[in-house]
């Protein structure tokens, strides 16, 4: 990094190679080309610093970081440059990322592939890669068996309740983890039998 001096007064700091690359040295003229320039690095700079200092607390999508920077203050465009290049460095990988939030998601309870998309498209993964990343993690997999494993994990912790009252609210749970009716009701028939 090199300090950049402007009639005795400090400007801005530089990598190296930019300073290089514009071909500055002691008593170089300061253009307003070289000002504009020397801004978007400093800048981008500053974006690749907040981002990094996000990616250093948890995970992010590109789409969800980027519209964090932006919220932050930082142009829109450099937000995409910078989050571009998070990718191409390896710091940021969406179907890595959708693939743990998918295990997290299902580490308690199974859900449904639907409610599993749904709650993709919140972090902003794009649909494909939220796609790739189900069936990464749900392989082969039925909607059935994962519904199935809901409800008998459901009944189980309502066992002291009436029949047709546990069965409403493990009907209504299924339905809010993105099972299909059907399937909800012949996984509450498949656990009750399993249970009996």
């Amino acid at each position: 990094m090199r300090d950049v001096f402007v009639d005795d007064a400090f400007e801005t700091t530089m990598p190296a190679t930019v300073v290089a690359h514009l071909k500055l040295e002691v008593d170089s003229q300061w253009t307003s080309k070289i000002d504009d320039h020397a801004t978007a690095i400093a800048e981008s700079e500053n974006a690749r610093q907040i981002a990094l200092s996000l990616i250093s607390r948890r995970m992010w999508g590109c789409n969800e970081l980027k519209r964090r920077l932006v919220k932050r203050g930082i142009d829109q465009t450099i937000a995409l440059v910078v989050t571009n290049q998070l990718v191409d460095d390896g710091w940021l990988n969406d179907l890595e990322y959708a693939c743990a939030l998918i295990r997290q998601w299902i580490s308690k309870e199974p859900a449904g592939r639907r409610w599993l998309r749904h709650k993709l498209r919140e972090k902003q993964i794009p649909a494909d890669i939220g796609k790739n990343a189900i069936e990464v993690e749900l392989g082969d997999r039925s909607e059935q068996e994962s519904a199935t494993l809901f409800a008998s994990i459901r009944l189980s912790k309502l066992d002291g309740l009436d029949v047709e009252v546990a069965t409403r609210r493990v009907r209504a749970a299924l339905g809010r983890r993105g099972f299909e009716a059907y399937i909800a009701t012949d996984a509450i028939r498949s656990a009750q039998a399993d249970g009996a």
